[in-house]
Formats: C-alpha cells, sequence, structure tokens
C-alpha cells in the first residue's frame, strides 16, 4: 500500500529530526514544552475524576462556557490541543485549490495543512525584526487568496504584531472576501508591547488558543478554537468524526486551571522572565546580532554571521549538538527564510538554561579561533 496523497503532502520537521538525535546526556533548548510541574488545582481535578464518558462533542457545557467568555460569547470547541484546532480550521474552512498566506518563518504545521487540503500555501514576508507590516502581506496576496494565518506572539521568531499592524490586515481581509486564522496560544507570554487579537477589529476570522504553553499543560491536550457560532457550530462533526472529544479527565483540569488562570499565568511569567533575561545576556555574548525576543519563549538568532561557508542552519545545529551536547532547531525549519538563523527554546530551568548557553558560545568560540 501506498501513503495518500493528503499523507505525502505532511513534511516531516526539522524539529523532531534534530531532537530524535539527542542524547541522553543532551542539554534541551529545542521544543518549546514548558517545565513547570503541572498546578495543584490541575492535579486535584484529575485525582476526583472518577468516570470518564464521552463529553459533548464540542467539550463539556462549565468549560464551553469558560472560554467563550474570554471571547464574548463566541462560539467553541474544545479541541485535543491547537494542532487539531489547527487541523479543523483548514480542513473546515479551507478551499482545495485557493491560496492560503502564511509568515515566514513560521511554525511548519501550517503550511504542512494547507498543502494536505489542496490548497497552496503562499509565504509572506515579515518586516524588521519580524513585525507584521500591511504592505509586505498586500504584496503577497493572489486573487485566489481565501485566508491568511496570523500568529502573535511568534514562533519561532518571538515577535509581537502591533495593534495598527493587525487592524490593517483585518481591513485587507474584510475588503478583499478573506477570512483570518488566529493562532495566539502564546497571548499570555508577551514581554514587549501587548498581545492584540485581530477580533478586536473584525469578525471574519477564528481564534486559535489553549493551555498547553501558559499552564505548562502540554500532555493534556486542551486546546480550543473560537470564532462565529453558525461557522463554529458547522465544524463540530468534523471535529466529532476525527476525534469524538477531547479527554474528559483533561477537560474537569482544564476547567480548574481557567478558573485560577491569572494565578498561574503569574507564576509562569515570572519565571520566563528570568530565564529570558539570562538568554539575552548569553546570546549578547556570541558576537551574533541581538534577537527579538518580544513574545512566547523563543529566541531566533541571526548566525549568519559566524556560519562558514556552505554551511547550513541544520549543519551548525547537528555541529552543536555532537560537538557540545545541546539541541538547537535549524531555522529553515521555519521555511526558506529562516535558513541562517537557530531557534532556541527558554524552557529549561535556570541552571540549564545557562549551561547551555554558555557550551553553545564556547563552541562558536572554539570555532573562531580554531
Amino acid at each position: 500500500m501506498q501513503p495518500s496523497a493528503f499523507a505525502n503532502s505532511i513534511h516531516p520537521t526539522l524539529i523532531r529530526e534534530v531532537v530524535s538525535r539527542a542524547r541522553p546526556t543532551s542539554l534541551h533548548l529545542g521544543l518549546g514544552q514548558p517545565d513547570l510541574p503541572l498546578a495543584a488545582w490541575a492535579r486535584d481535578a484529575l485525582a476526583t475524576y472518577r468516570d470518564a464518558p464521552y463529553t459533548a462533542n464540542e467539550g463539556r457545557a462549565d468549560l464551553v462556557n469558560a472560554i467563550s467568555r474570554r471571547y464574548d460569547g463566541d462560539g467553541v470547541i474544545v479541541t485535543v490541543g491547537t494542532q487539531e484546532a489547527i487541523a479543523l480550521v483548514f480542513l473546515g474552512l479551507v478551499e482545495p485549490g485557493t491560496d492560503v498566506l502564511i509568515p515566514e518563518p513560521a511554525f511548519p504545521v501550517y503550511p504542512n495543512f494547507v498543502r494536505a487540503v489542496g490548497a497552496n500555501p503562499v509565504p509572506y514576508a515579515l518586516g524588521d525584526r519580524f513585525a507584521l507590516d500591511p504592505a509586505l502581506v498586500d504584496a503577497a496576496w493572489t486573487d485566489a487568496t481565501s485566508a491568511i494565518v496570523l500568529n502573535s506572539p511568534s514562533n519561532p521568531t518571538g515577535a509581537v504584531a502591533s495593534a495598527d499592524a493587525t487592524r490593517a490586515v483585518v481591513e485587507l481581509c474584510e475588503t478583499r472576501g478573506a477570512f483570518w486564522i488566529s493562532d495566539e496560544i502564546y497571548e499570555d507570554l508577551v514581554w514587549v508591547g501587548e498581545h492584540c487579537s485581530p477580533r478586536s477589529f473584525g469578525t471574519n476570522g477564528v481564534v486559535l488558543s489553549g493551555l498547553s504553553k501558559s499552564h505548562s499543560a502540554m500532555g493534556l491536550r486542551i486546546g480550543w478554537l473560537a470564532g462565529p457560532r453558525e461557522t463554529v457550530r458547522a465544524l463540530i462533526p468534523l471535529h466529532q468524526h476525527l476525534v469524538a472529544c477531547a479527554s474528559g479527565p483533561s477537560q474537569a483540569a482544564a476547567v480548574a486551571m481557567l478558573e485560577h488562570h491569572d494565578e498561574q499565568v503569574r507564576t509562569i511569567r515570572e519565571t520566563f522572565a528570568r530565564r529570558r533575561a539570562v538568554t539575552l545576556d548569553r546570546i549578547a555574548r556570541w558576537g551574533v546580532p541581538e534577537p527579538v525576543l518580544d513574545g512566547a519563549f523563543y529566541a531566533f538568532v541571526d548566525m549568519s554571521g559566524v556560519m562558514r561557508p556552505g554551511e547550513t542552519s541544520r549543519d551548525l545545529a547537528l555541529g552543536i549538538l555532537d560537538a557540545v551536547d545541546v539541541v538547537t532547531i535549524p531555522g529553515s525549519g521555519f521555511g526558506a527564510s529562516g535558513e541562517g538563523y537557530l531557534r532556541l527554546a527558554y524552557t529549561v530551568e535556570q541552571d540549564i538554561l545557562t549551561e547551555a548557553l554558555d557550551r553553545v558560545g564556547e563552541f562558536l568560540q572554539q570555532r573562531s579561533t580554531g
């Protein structure tokens, strides 16, 4: 048997390729996986969960209502992580043969799913320091454009889109009959500026988010899709046939997490603000441009000035792994414009983070003097 065209359209990612080569001793700056323990209120909800029936397809009512209140009463589907929400949007709202604008660099799941549904991923460039620039979005627009993906704060760049730029892109969508898809999984982790959702300026789009990053709850797989009620309601049968519903115990934990949302976010922000400062300090010693680090927990570092002739970001990442046992992610894994960069995730304890960044600095120093 041969894989279908749908399956073949999903390309393996460099993220997992490099991570799979790690040794038991490796220090990890690769996966965007917060290391904080699951909060007590979530653990308590899991421990006291007794029965495990199916919930309503869209999610248990108290959780759906809690999420909907965050979006002024929008329709909501509780999904198996934000990844399933992304799949729902592309499978359920994007027509084959249309173009979907995707920022570059960007999380590779976006172009993979666009290809899978028979549509065309069209990259749009980002401005200075990876800023969302409406003029560059306009330059990438085609007659077949049906949707645009927005991601702020951004994985991998750490950039945060301004309110003015976001408003302009929403207006562009409205005047041209397209819709927006806003991945806001890092919305609670903004260090410079403010998070601004496109739904502040228009309703012709959907928001994707979840609890994996802000509540260090990756394995519980709780995400959501929020948007106009009629649109969201139309996607419930597709969600039902894909997964039936998100895990019942995980949904119970999610209710508790949202009840303590502000407290949990305050804790994770305090932790990652300290790690962000360490990351900036150590990278400043490498002789490379200062990365953005305005949001999320990634440093997308321009390594082009310290790379050897003909060397790729994949070569550099594997060289670092082999030489100093530190996992980093090649920028080319996020699109062609990411070549020459490495993505570092400051999602490990501060002493490990410091050691890992110092090892990379020593590796670069040895290469420059060797």
